[in-house]
């Protein structure tokens, strides 16, 4: 559980072994992102370059900033279909998260290439 209570973020994480509690700093525009989620970015398909937008990743306990890059547009497959996508690369907390959305804010595809990580959409609904 992630809140807010006065000028700070509260995470509250509990398993198993126990319960652990983080705090963060509150600053406007605050965007929360877990690790190897990547429907998590939808909530950064808004920044433009040159910004720097204010993340929390709760459960790593990070916060830092990202960094917006130029944007460009290009053509990727989604499953059986093209479709024309917006990448924007996101670079801050040690790594570079490159993201493509459609024109709707939908995230397509997602890659962290230190971690090796890759997601993307199998198809597209409405």
């Amino acid at each position: 559980v992630l809140s807010l209570s006065g000028r700070r973020y509260v995470s509250r994480i509990r398993t198993g072994t126990g319960e652990e509690e983080r705090e963060f700093l509150a600053r406007p525009e605050t965007r929360v992102l877990e690790e190897d989620v990547a429907h998590h970015y939808y909530f950064l398909h808004d920044a433009r370059e040159g910004d720097r937008v204010p993340v929390i990743e709760p459960r790593s306990g990070k916060q830092f900033q990202l960094e917006v890059s130029p944007a460009t547009d290009e053509e990727i497959r989604v499953g059986t279909v093209r479709v024309q996508a917006h990448r924007v690369t996101f670079t801050g907390g040690g790594e570079d998260r490159t993201v493509w959305f459609d024109r709707q804010g939908r995230v397509l595809r997602v890659e962290i290439p230190a971690r090796g990580y890759r997601a993307e959409r199998r198809d597209l609904v409405g």
